[in-house]
């Protein structure tokens, strides 16, 4: 790359370069690489144990890529054990003041939750002390003192990509706010789409990354209500620990669904409209907090710290052949405590989306820059053309070869039938082709708005005084799956009748939470409409079993029935 368009490149960054907005808990601000890997080891795991390769101090970023050497299972860790043992202050996040995070499902989403913490016992996790550690490390290490961001400019496809990249020493979301996962460090970032015109750059979308989402609901638009801005800079309010990106300040509920369970979730919704019952609340997945208040620290122009950007040169070689992990590497099966690698790969070696096709990552592959729409339009018509003369020359060639088959008899019916199809099929894309001819010569365009393309976008919780309903709902919530678990120790203590002391104990308390929740006419509903169905399954099995003639005159006669009254309602309606 040219001096010359480094220049331009670095110009566009700091144009649009966003605003960082931090909880006044965040323990870690983005920081230069540099720093950070002069104080790791590296590290590889081997089948006798954990081997260092580079001590700590002897580690510079760039010889990331030659001391891994192509080794598999590689690692730079930043805490080390001796880190760790020393004491360190321990800061944990209040919860909010509306509902608590258990609050917000049913007793099956809690028992879940209890299950996922008893994983973390099992799984290979971030081990205790290391939050703290590393945001004394940090700290030390002059990390905090200079927040900076590595940008590089993509262009593709009409597209302008602003692509601005930062580094983390930590997620401590689970630590220090009760999220999901804890991992040394973490790789987020922005992008700006624009579209380069004689008269300038024009911002048109704007992307936040959120956890491992990509798609049309990480974008918004640049005069979409939803979007804050500093003059032309975006402005991202950061989940606490998680360093997620958000549009709009506040509490974001985050479910993480079980994919053990997908079948349950399948025959409660057929259930569910069967008997037309409302869903559970919350759903069966188990809830997390994403605070994202912006009432801490603010990063770029107009905040308490400005920026010092790098321009990142997507050919260096800690960027394109360090494969390892950029921190702690914990094994840990489902890869959510095992640190991320770089900014260009997955862990398992294969290129990032939002590296390799930033413009895909957002969607925006299918949206035409308004610029070019004329022009694509254009192209789209001679392609039209070109595919429009191939087709009809394909349709004349099989049409006669049909013909001349049929003329001689050298053909039987199943082929005669099988090419009939073919020209039909081809006749039927000549249509199509020409109707959307048509619509590019008329030149009218889709109706869209700024929100059109989102589907399920985060919104943040409303917080409302949960008032004494709410209160005591936050309150059962700490003791249900206890109760569920002693009211079970006591049914099976007793033996006899445990199934009933059982189905009592469960209405009991659904019931009571119903009632908490504002819905025990649903609950009514549900019970009732349970009950009969229930019933007339078990008593259709129980003359299936004593004498199928019954289950046959139920059958037949509750057809009749229906049919009947199906009848009499369409005659009536007609009348």
């Amino acid at each position: 790359m040219s001096t010359e368009q480094e220049t331009t490149d670095l110009e566009l960054l700091r144009r649009f370069e966003p605003v960082l907005r931090l909880n006044s808990d965040e323990r870690f601000l983005p920081a230069a690489v540099d720093r950070y890997v002069a104080a790791c080891s590296m590290r590889q795991h081997t089948k006798d144990g954990t081997q260092i390769l580079v001590p700590a101090g002897a580690l510079t970023v760039d010889m990331l890529a030659e001391a891994e050497a192509g080794r598999p299972d590689v690692f730079i860790q930043f805490v080390s054990e001796e880190d760790r043992r020393q004491r360190h202050r321990v800061v944990l996040r209040g919860e909010n003041h509306g509902l608590a995070r258990l609050a917000r499902v049913g007793f099956l989403g809690r028992f879940f939750d209890v299950f996922f913490r008893l994983s973390l016992v099992l799984r290979a996790t971030v081990p205790a002390g290391v939050t703290p550690a590393a945001a004394w490390k940090a700290r030390r290490i002059g990390m905090h003192n200079e927040p900076v961001y590595y940008g590089r400019v993509v262009r593709d496809g009409g597209w302008t990509v602003l692509h601005y990249q930062y580094f983390y020493a930590m997620n401590d979301w689970r630590s220090t706010f009760g999220g999901v996962n804890d991992h040394e460090a973490d790789w987020e970032q922005v992008m700006v789409y624009v579209e380069e015109t004689e008269s300038g750059a024009i911002p048109h979308w704007v992307a936040y990354s959120n956890h491992d989402h990509a798609g049309d609901d990480l974008r918004r638009a640049w005069d979409d209500d939803e979007l804050e801005r500093f003059g032309n800079h975006p402005i991202v309010y950061v989940g606490g620990g998680s360093h997620a990106g958000y549009f709009r300040k506040g509490e974001y509920v985050t479910r993480v669904e079980a994919k053990a369970i997908d079948g349950i979730k399948r025959f409660s919704a057929w259930y569910r409209r069967l008997l037309h019952i409302a869903p559970p609340p919350g759903g069966f997945g188990i809830p997390y907090i994403d605070h994202a208040e912006g009432d801490g620290v603010v990063i770029g122009p107009g905040g308490q710290y400005e920026w010092s950007p790098r321009l990142l040169d997507p050919w260096t070689p800690w960027v394109a052949d360090f494969r390892g992990l950029w921190g702690l590497d914990t094994t840990d099966r489902t890869g959510g405590e095992r640190a991320p690698t770089g900014p260009r790969f997955n862990r398992d070696g294969t290129i990032r989306q939002s590296w390799v096709d930033p413009v895909g990552y957002a969607g925006l592959q299918k949206v035409v820059p308004p610029s070019m729409a004329d022009e694509v339009r254009l192209q789209r018509l001679a392609a039209l053309d070109r595919e429009a003369e191939s087709l009809h020359a394909e349709f004349e060639a099989a049409r006669m070869r049909l013909r001349a088959e049929v003329l001689v008899g050298s053909t039987g019916p199943q082929a005669i039938a099988a090419s009939e199809s073919h020209l039909a099929r081809l006749r039927r894309a000549d249509s199509e082709l020409r109707a959307e001819r048509r619509r590019l010569e008329v030149g009218r365009q889709v109706p869209m708005g700024h929100r059109a393309h989102l589907h399920r976008p985060p919104t943040p919780d409303v917080r409302t005084d949960p008032g004494l309903r709410g209160k005591l709902l936050n309150l059962w919530v700490l003791v249900s799956v206890p109760v569920v678990f002693g009211l079970a120790a006591v049914a099976a203590r007793i033996g006899n009748g445990f199934g009933v002391w059982a189905l009592v104990a469960v209405v009991g308390l659904s019931a009571l939470e119903a009632f908490l929740r504002r819905r025990f006419l649903h609950f009514l509903w549900a019970t009732f409409a349970s009950v009969v169905l229930l019933g007339a399954v078990g008593v259709t099995v129980y003359f299936a079993v004593h004498d199928w003639r019954w289950t046959l005159l139920g059958v037949f006669g509750a057809a009749g029935i229906a049919v009947l009254v199906s009848n009499l309602w369409e005659r009536f309606r007609r009348e």
